[in-house]
């Protein structure tokens, strides 16, 4: 059997909350609030109103915009109808909203109109908010399919750069990959937390699990500026802040003294490592009781591990209860305490593997085993510290040169943002070591200065050969560095 079947459906989690405690705040966005009660009686209606306009167990259903309240009613009605559902940012180009709408067979679109969407043309659509009422029938078919369902069933599809990288990808995730996490030991988690979730522009169907299974409330929010994110944490009285590095960059940027009021108890950030400077720079703005939380996760894999008080510098942390990691070398023989290996998973929260891809599920997935592609190491008091992408090691000569290491050393440098070490090729060297670099705002540097900055760190052939400067790096839509544009 399965290990998902140990874990429920995703509805689930909204119903089980919702008798616990129907008339505490489950959902914000803007104006819109959803009590645990409301939102598992809209839950409900919609899914009925999918069932009458003839969707069958099975068929794929998208939406393509924002992430925003609407996203996760209309994904939790479809989980409940047994409809797979998928989500694509409104970030991704006309191609590739097109390739995955595909991948992913979809049935049919709900649209803010119910008209089809203009990159989908051929897609049937909804309206999503499916208004009306739904008939008796209609309200005991998608109760039967919600009471009868597995676990084990196809609940999303997630875009995913895939564990080496490249085109999106779409992973394949049954509910009970999705609610695993609920199971995990919290650190600062309670159902009376306020979760906030800043720049919205995808969804986490894992992340969202975890808060509506608690029955804490989550608070979406479109604000980008600084001060518009410290005002809502103030107003609504936030003690997680959720968010990706560019967000806590902005927020550590602002000149202005944080407002009055503030709750804050953790800064979780997600999708990529926080450098040092930045989380200190944090820790300084909100005060040293807020606990500061890395978490190092994957679309495939789920939560693999998150920091700790106490870990050291440029660990990712411990492993998240439930979930086991080996470090292997090419003959897939664990590796010595202290040597770099790749690292390798086994979780819950496993994806049941690409959509439509059958060799890059099995070259992810092995044996019960996924294997992320990141180079890492362990040391004796069982931290892991990433080092590196297996394929993106750079072959300088012989020498081996890990971009992460560089990029390290540049984010040290007082004047550096942001920085993506590559590899270039060289006519004498076979690749040579490039480096793009965004700078912090209002400030310069050379070549010669970064060069030379380099050089007091790292050994000659690490030093990149080549700089380029950049405003902005880009980004997936999970807000990932997307190495191949550059």
């Amino acid at each position: 059997m399965n290990e998902t079947t140990q874990y429920p459906r995703y509805e689930w989690c909204v119903d089980a909350s919702a008798a616990r405690r129907p008339d505490h705040l489950a959902l914000v966005y803007g104006d819109h609030r959803w009590t645990y009660a409301a939102l598992q009686a809209e839950m409900h209606r919609r899914a009925a109103m999918l069932v009458m306009k003839g969707l069958k167990p099975g068929d794929v259903v998208c939406m393509h915009g924002p992430s925003i309240d609407e996203t996760i009613l209309d994904s939790l009605a479809c989980l409940r109808a047994d409809l797979p559902f998928l989500f694509l940012s409104p970030k991704l180009a006309a191609a590739e909203v097109a390739a995955l709408a595909g991948q992913a067979a979809t049935a049919c679109m709900l649209t803010v109109s119910g008209a089809p969407d203009p990159m989908l043309p051929h897609v049937p659509a909804l309206p999503h908010s499916l208004p009306g009422v739904p008939d008796a029938a209609a309200i005991r078919e998608a109760a039967r399919r919600s009471a009868e369902g597995s676990p084990e069933t196809l609940a999303y599809f997630q875009t995913s750069s895939g564990t080496t990288g490249g085109k999106p990808k779409l992973t394949r995730l049954a509910h009970g990959n999705a609610t695993s996490k609920q199971t995990y030991q919290p650190l600062w988690e309670t159902p009376e937390d306020i979760y906030y979730l800043p720049g919205t522009a995808t969804f986490g169907p894992r992340k969202n699990a975890s808060v509506l299974d608690l029955g804490a409330t989550l608070i979406l929010s479109d604000a980008l500026a600084p001060e518009r994110i410290e005002a809502e944490m103030v107003a609504s009285g936030v003690t997680v802040l959720y968010a990706v590095p560019p967000i806590v960059h902005l927020l550590v940027d602002n000149p202005a003294p944080p407002p009055a009021g503030l709750k804050l108890r953790a800064i979780c950030t997600i999708t990529a490592g926080l450098p040092l400077a930045v989380s200190q720079a944090a820790a300084r703005r909100y005060g040293g009781s807020v606990a500061m939380v890395q978490q190092y996760a994957s679309t495939e894999g789920g939560e693999i591990a998150r920091t700790v008080e106490g870990t050291p510098e440029g660990s990712v942390g411990k492993p998240f209860p439930k979930v086991t990691i080996r470090l292997v070398d090419e003959a897939n023989a664990e590796v010595p305490e202290g040597d770099i290996g790749e690292l390798i998973v086994q979780s819950p929260a496993l994806m049941l593997g690409y959509a439509n891809d059958p060799e890059a599920t099995a070259r992810a997935l092995r044996d019960g085993w996924l294997y992320t592609g990141d180079l890492a190491r362990r040391d004796a008091q069982g931290f892991y510290y990433i080092v590196g992408r297996k394929g993106l090691r750079i072959n300088v000569g012989g020498f081996k040169v890990n971009p992460e290491e560089v990029e390290a050393v540049l984010l040290t440098h007082p004047n550096v943002r942001e920085a993506v070490v590559l590899a270039m090729p060289d006519p004498r060297r076979g690749q040579n070591v490039r480096a793009v670099v965004v700078l912090q705002p209002g400030v310069s540097a050379t070549v010669s200065d970064l060069r030379h900055f380099c050089r007091a760190s790292l050994a000659t052939y690490k030093v990149p050969r080549q700089f380029e400067f950049r405003a902005e790096l880009p980004r997936s839509p999970l807000g990932k560095v997307l190495r191949h544009l550059l």
